[in-house]
């Protein structure tokens, strides 16, 4: 699987931010790069703060926005190669999914 079927880049879409986008046309069902997974524990992502005022906040790191998981699972998925963690697309209309490879259940 090619790593440079992806680049970060800026969206020309206003407010859209960076994201990954395609250097070169790709058939539907093609992999767009490999994904490696790291597995986090939801937990580990959770930080206390301490206010001025003595109190304690509890609070995650920004790095859970950038995970995937289910609401219900206490396992986190961070993906981890180039680029891969900008694909983002829209939600009503996805053109990426992410798959396991086959025998890996």
């Amino acid at each position: 699987y090619c790593l440079d079927n992806i680049a970060p880049g800026t969206s020309l879409i206003e407010h859209a931010g960076r994201g990954a986008f395609a250097t070169r046309d790709l058939e539907q069902g093609s992999v767009i790069a490999p994904v490696p997974l790291l597995s986090l524990s939801r937990s580990s992502l959770e930080i206390l703060k301490e206010r001025q005022d003595g109190t304690v906040e509890k609070s995650t790191q920004l790095l859970l926005n950038y995970c995937y998981g289910h609401a219900n699972s206490s396992i986190l998925l961070f993906p981890y190669s180039n680029g891969v963690n900008l694909v983002n697309h829209n939600s009503s209309q996805a053109n990426v999914k992410l798959l396991r490879p086959e025998g890996s259940e």
